[in-house]
């Protein structure tokens, strides 16, 4: 076999360069002076957060308090104890996940989640909980009135003897559930001004969703409700709900289907009024300029009316009423604009695009 020089030459050359690189790659194999330290991440930044129950929480008394800004979750359920809260938030910049875990009241409980004031008439801001399942308290299942530029949402909450849930100006609560919180008046959600209810479930409360002033209420399911679907502030939209066995036991009239005052815009929801004694007008609307527009209300039993209008100057158009039991379908007194209503005699000849519909 012949061996040329150039290929001999190559070969040292390529020995000579793994073993020079191979020193260069090892490294020091000689340990550093002094003691070794950990490598790993702490747990304290892998999970940077604050696990509730604390081991100091037995210490401070019955329920748990969070006094510190944080982002919290829980580890395991929270049993409550007659006379005590399930969880009081003190703090501002607060997040509390409840991580798929329960916060439950027993008989005599106060709040299942109650967020206190700072005080002087100051609210708390920039508080999130969610995440979780809120039941049996004694009053509110989660009471955050106090809670301004705040949110809720993915939350479980029933059989609470107060409201299901309360938040406060400027708020935001989404895809929550709200079942059977029907202590007196109660109400399964109330927001507080210029904030937003979307997505939620709400059955078998007193009141269905209560909303502040200049409120959005949109993509809801109200349904067994005895004093009123959803009631509004001024300047609020509601917009894209269904309401279902909706019943006015109030004695008042202040409940109805949709309940509105002035400056509201009510548009394109669907209103089922209860088959009992005790139903309710589809839309009522006791102030002036709102817009009632694209609605359609079925009246059923000994429901008052499918729209009333109580006030002048208001827009109702394009809206449909079916009224078995009502005595009218439409309700709406001198000045206002509306669209002609139009029934089986008359639907041949209109040619409105404003009309509204009696069928």
């Amino acid at each position: 076999m012949r061996i040329q020089i150039g290929d001999l030459q190559l070969g040292m050359c390529l020995v000579l360069a793994l073993g020079v690189g191979g020193n260069l790659w090892a490294g020091d194999l000689t340990p550093p002076a002094g003691p070794i330290a950990p490598t790993m991440k702490a747990l304290d930044i892998v999970e940077p957060r604050i696990p509730l129950p604390d081991p100091a929480a037995a210490a401070r008394g019955p329920g748990l308090l969070i006094a510190a800004p944080g982002s919290y979750f829980l580890v395991a359920d929270v049993v409550g104890v007659a006379g005590a809260a399930g969880i009081t938030i003190d703090a501002s910049d607060v997040t509390l996940d409840l991580n798929g875990f329960s916060v439950i009241g027993v008989p005599g409980s106060l709040d299942g989640i109650v967020v206190l004031p700072v005080g002087g008439g100051l609210d708390q801001t920039n508080i999130s909980i969610f995440n979780g399942i809120v039941r049996d308290w004694g009053e509110d299942g989660v009471d955050a009135i106090d809670a301004a530029n705040s949110q809720v949402y993915d939350l479980r909450v029933s059989n609470n003897d107060g409201d299901g849930i309360r938040l406060g100006v400027g708020g935001v609560i989404t895809r929550c559930v709200a079942n059977t919180n029907a202590a007196a008046g109660e109400d399964g959600i109330e927001i507080g001004g210029v904030g937003l209810v979307s997505h939620c479930t709400l059955f078998q409360n007193d009141v269905g969703i209560r909303a502040g002033l200049g409120s959005t209420v949109e993509h809801c399911s109200i349904s067994a409700v005895t004093l009123g679907g959803i009631i509004a502030a001024e300047n609020t939209t509601i917009r894209n709900c269904t309401l279902s066995f909706v019943f006015d036991l109030s004695g008042g009239g202040t409940g109805g289907g949709i309940n509105v005052g002035s400056g509201c815009r009510v548009v394109g929801n669907l209103v089922n009024t209860g088959p009992i004694l005790g139903g309710a007008d589809g839309i009522r609307v006791g102030g002036t300029g709102n817009e009632i527009k694209d609605n359609t209300v079925r009246i059923i039993g000994m429901g008052i009316s499918g729209i009333e209008v109580t006030a002048a100057g208001n827009l109702i158009v394009g809206n449909s009423v079916t009224s078995a039991g009502a005595l009218v379908s439409y309700a709406i007194v001198a000045g206002n604009t509306a669209g002609p209503i139009v029934d089986a005699a008359t639907i041949a000849g209109s040619m409105n695009p404003h009309a509204n519909y009696d069928y």
